[in-house]
């Protein structure tokens, strides 16, 4: 008869016993002393009563069989599969709070006839609801809101890049409708405006900081951004590999618009690993390698590369009504939006900073902004450049995602393209020239440089600067996103608005 018996102090004991006897008289010990002294087991015991008269070999210990009551790596599977469950769910749940934020606003305020950006209203929203919740309720309480949409901030984070590659895509299209003088013009009013901005900066920083006096406080050092999980690269590469056969085989549009997505997202990550990292900034390995799929695609198909890249950003606005207009760019700069919303978090986080510094930081930010546009615009305008290429290189010095909501405002929204290069090859020279020229005119302090650095050259002027002086992140970040944010308060206001028009001329 078979016997089950859970392990218990008092059966261990006996089993104990039983195993010294059987070593010394070969007597293998009664089932049911046979007992696991695993705690949390069951011994199920393979012969019944008649197996006490057994003999067994001397050099054979006896052994019971044991049946774990569960399997600990499977209750570890299945838990881990429903906390990333989780996980995701509240991924989706953000990003998409995010995004239906955006949209409510932008259709909301344009029915209003508001045309100040939807999403600077939306970030500065969001900002006062954080403040005046840690005011009112504790900070603790604004932590939590925060985390509420923090999977959502770290995705937009990781995939920051992918949404505004796009206008930097398209940039071939936009430079064969202008003349070859004036893209010299161009390449002349970026880099004399970069070394010119990146010297007033740091000459302004430098004079605030020396009438402040604010000692420097130390900071944390920035977390590290996880790799990129292998599901990802196996997932786009399956989307690329069956829209691509799709589009052969259909020829259809929407199968196009698919594989120019994935093509897109698969090049980011090519460009986003850290072997190709290091040679080369993503966002022009992006640029390169989904212009490189789209010429093949187009001579393949018959399109022509020009051809694919009209398909690639169609400038169809985001609507319910019309998404079957829109291209894979254009799909993608649909989140641009939901990028500025998030700003109002990373400002939030640097509350604290901001509030020690206000002075040096809106003191060199605000002058670094005036002074990078409106020489952009006098410089364009003496060198005789048209209205519209004039309007697209005044946020030359400005991230991508709110240097094209400034030249929207300027009146000329079909520019945003040369906008995207002029500000990616402003960050490229940036990256180049920054640590020189901050040595030349006597920036010493991380504050001013990283002041200095990304009002003047965004985040590729930043990356090349904390690479060699971590000191100065905190103060790159904060400067990046508030650069953008304030050229595009700036052009907001009525006057300085008209002022910048009126030097480069109405559209």
């Amino acid at each position: 008869m078979l016997a089950r018996t859970l392990a218990s102090p008092a059966r261990v004991n006996t089993h104990a016993r039983s195993i010294r006897r059987a070593r010394t008289t070969g007597v293998r010990p009664h089932a049911s002393a046979r007992v696991s002294t695993a705690s949390f087991g069951t011994v199920v015991p393979a012969l019944g009563r008649d197996e006490r008269k057994t003999v067994v070999p001397p050099r054979r210990r006896a052994t019971a069989r044991v049946v774990p009551l569960a399997r600990p790596h499977a209750r570890a599977s299945v838990a881990t599969r429903a906390t990333e469950a989780r996980e995701h769910a509240h991924l989706v749940a953000s990003v998409g709070a995010l995004f239906a934020l955006d949209k409510g606003l932008e259709n909301g305020l344009k029915a209003a006839g508001v045309s100040f950006p939807s999403a600077l209203i939306g970030m500065f929203g969001a900002l006062v609801i954080l403040m005046v919740t840690e005011k009112l309720v504790g900070e603790d309480a604004a932590n939590k809101l925060k985390s509420t949409v923090s999977p959502a901030l770290n995705w937009i984070t990781s995939w920051l890049p992918v949404f505004y590659v796009p206008s930097l895509v398209v940039t071939p299209l936009v430079l064969t409708k202008i003349a070859p003088s004036a893209i010299a013009k161009v390449l002349v009013i970026v880099v004399v405006g970069f070394v010119s901005t990146i010297a007033f900066s740091a000459t302004s920083a430098n004079a605030i900081r020396g009438m402040t006096g604010t000692t420097l406080l130390p900071v944390a050092p920035a977390k590290a951004a996880p790799p990129t999980e292998d599901y990802v690269y196996k997932m786009w590469g399956g989307i690329l590999a069956v829209s691509t056969v799709a589009a052969l085989a259909t020829g259809a549009n929407s199968a196009k618009v698919v594989t120019m997505l994935a093509a897109t997202v698969c090049s980011f990550l090519v460009g986003n690993s850290p072997d190709v990292k290091a040679k080369m900034n993503p966002i022009v390995t992006t640029s390169v390698l989904a212009n490189v799929y789209a010429a093949a695609l187009g001579l393949v198909t018959g399109d022509g590369w020009m051809g694919m890249l009209g398909l690639y950003r169609t400038g169809v606005p985001f609507g319910l009504n019309n998404i079957a207009g829109l291209g894979a760019g254009d799909i993608l700069m649909t989140f641009l939006g939901s990028v500025i919303l998030s700003f109002a978090f990373k400002v939030f986080e640097a509350r604290k900073i901001i509030a020690r510094h206000a002075v040096e930081i809106f003191g060199c930010l605000v002058s670094t902004s005036m002074f990078a546009m409106f020489t952009t615009a006098v410089a364009g305008k003496y060198l005789g450049l048209s209205s519209a290429l004039t309007a697209a290189l005044v946020p030359r010095s400005v991230t991508v995602a709110l240097a094209i909501p400034v030249t929207t405002l300027l009146g000329h929204p079909e520019m945003v393209s040369v906008t995207a290069a002029g500000v990616v090859l402003t960050g490229l020279i940036g990256s180049s020239l920054c640590i020189p020229i901050l040595n030349k005119v006597g920036a010493k302090d991380p504050i001013t440089r990283g002041l200095a650095t990304a009002a003047s050259a965004h985040g590729l002027g930043t990356a090349a600067l904390v690479g060699s002086e971590p000191n100065a992140l905190p103060y790159c970040a904060l400067a990046y996103a508030l650069s953008g944010i304030i050229s595009s308060v700036l052009v907001a206001v009525p006057f300085i608005q008209a002022a910048l028009i009126g030097i480069i001329g109405a559209a």
